[in-house]
């Protein structure tokens, strides 16, 4: 608050010393003694600062003052469209709704969908590029159509270190190199079944310990909350705190296994050396976080 303050007195002071000039300064052709003049006068001391303001209101508030209207034609108010997300039919509704520079989307999630849930927020977004695809829209989220999908594996192509350079970046005790390094060689877990209670897995972005199952419970911020009634989610394969959570919650269905196996990009690996290194890198991560997230907080 106190940076806009100082920023708009800022705009104020500079636009009054530029109107000073204009009807001070020996500047010819400007009325200043005529009754017309002085009209000129009182009318620039305000028009001028309005003016500045209203110019510089990116600046002053944002980003906020000059942002694009909508890109959604006002033909479409009123669409909606309901999409399951969940076994038994229960999904999300999206709708083209009235905002405040035109028409936008929302959307909103039926009774006991649990809307935190990544898999879910990540089923969302797909779900919303393909309306926008289908509409002829732009996208919101691009990274998600299938041109963004191939175009991001392969910039992860350039941009990621040879398999050698990662063996010997990790041989020089690297935890990231051997994290890395991991996640290309370790042994695709295709069946849940393989999982083993209290050892530690690459989960794709991270390492995390199998901690045990939770099956037809829902999820409720941090904890899990017997639910005989609702067994939408199957089988949930839970990991301890990992470098990237800040609670338990690393969690993998049955189902999301075998499809990212079959899709040819795992996220759930075996780790191809003992479990004290794993478990070595696993800390490792961890504190590194935790002094990110200090940081990050202390600004």
């Amino acid at each position: 608050m106190a940076k806009r303050a100082a920023r708009t007195l800022l705009v104020l002071a500079v636009s009054w010393a530029a109107w000073a000039v204009l009807f001070f300064a020996p500047i010819p052709y400007v009325p200043k003694t005529s009754f017309f003049g002085y009209i000129t006068a009182i009318f620039a001391f305000f028009a001028i600062p309005a003016i500045a303001l209203k110019q510089t209101r990116t600046w002053r508030d944002g980003g906020q003052g000059q942002a694009h209207p909508s890109p959604i034609p006002p033909r479409l108010l009123g669409f909606s469209r309901h999409v399951p997300l969940l076994d038994d039919g229960r999904g999300v509704t999206y709708r083209i709704t009235k905002g405040a520079r035109g028409p936008q989307f929302s959307w909103w999630f039926d009774h006991g969908v649990p809307a935190d849930d990544l898999m879910i927020t990540i089923k969302v977004k797909e779900h919303l590029t393909r309306i926008e695809t289908e509409l002829g829209l732009p996208v919101t989220f691009p990274y998600l159509t299938p041109a963004g999908k191939e175009e991001a594996r392969k910039r992860a192509e350039r941009e990621q270190p040879t398999l050698e350079q990662l063996q010997e970046a990790a041989a020089s005790g690297d935890a990231l190199a051997k994290l890395r390094l991991w996640g290309r060689t370790g042994e695709a877990v295709t069946d849940a079944d393989q999982l083993k209670i209290d050892t530690y897995y690459h989960l794709g972005f991270d390492i995390g310990r199998y901690v045990r199952n939770f099956e037809g419970r829902q999820w409720e911020g941090t904890q899990f909350e017997d639910d005989e009634d609702n067994n939408e989610h199957g089988t949930w394969h839970v990991f301890d705190v990992a470098e990237s959570t800040t609670h338990e919650g690393a969690r993998i269905g049955s189902d999301e296994i075998r499809t990212s196996a079959a899709e040819g990009s795992p996220s759930l690996r075996t780790i191809p050396a003992s479990q004290e290194e794993a478990a070595s890198v696993h800390k490792a991560q961890r504190a590194a976080h935790l002094a990110w997230e200090a940081r990050r907080q202390s600004r």
